[in-house]
């Protein structure tokens, strides 16, 4: 009977551990999608730059030109004005790609939180049935004592260690979301510059 309970608690044990690490795989993914984001947005900033050079080197050809004041007022608001419609058209991108992060990293946050819900739930189950194994195998002879207690200590070992693993996923998510309102005021102001 010992053997078969050992034999469910590790394939129980084992089905946890596959999760866990399915759920990993996704955060990594969604992770790759935020770096994919933060690429699109320089390449935005890049092609703004592109484009406040363009009016720059616009104006110096208006003013080395010798044409018409009008004319050249005329061509000047035309090149502002299709300068602020690529620019607004970039800040709108660029809104929805913050907006796409802002959501992903909320999502990473929810999914590291019922990680750590269902791992605590986990140890509490195992906290339990190991309690309930020593109080049945009460009577049991000194050797298989010693051979339960390192088991149990094992296996917490490596329920520490995953805990502690999910912890700084979770901190890394955490930092990454409170950097996110920085790096968009940032953007903002370099924009407006």
């Amino acid at each position: 009977m010992q053997n078969a309970d050992l034999t469910a608690k590790l394939q129980s044990t084992t089905s946890a551990l596959l999760h866990l690490s399915a759920e990993t795989q996704l955060l990594l993914k969604e992770l790759l999608s935020m770096k994919r984001m933060q690429k699109k947005c320089e390449t935005l900033e890049e092609e703004k730059k592109k484009l406040e050079e363009e009016v720059v080197n616009l104006k110096h050809h208006l003013e080395v030109n010798t044409v018409e004041r009008s004319q050249v007022e005329q061509y000047k608001q035309e090149i502002e004005e299709r300068a602020r419609c690529d620019v607004a058209e970039k800040l709108t991108e660029l809104s929805q790609v913050v907006q796409c992060k802002r959501e992903a990293e909320e999502r990473a946050k929810q999914d590291v939180a019922g990680m750590l819900k269902e791992l605590s739930q986990f140890l509490q189950t195992q906290a339990a049935y190991e309690e309930n194994l020593l109080r049945e195998y009460k009577n049991a002879s000194v050797s298989q004592m010693k051979h339960k207690i390192k088991y149990l200590e094992s296996e917490l070992k490596s329920k520490t260690f995953q805990l502690d693993a999910e912890k700084k996923e979770l901190e890394k998510y955490r930092q990454l979301y409170l950097e996110e309102p920085e790096d968009r005021t940032s953007w903002a102001s370099q924009l407006h510059s």
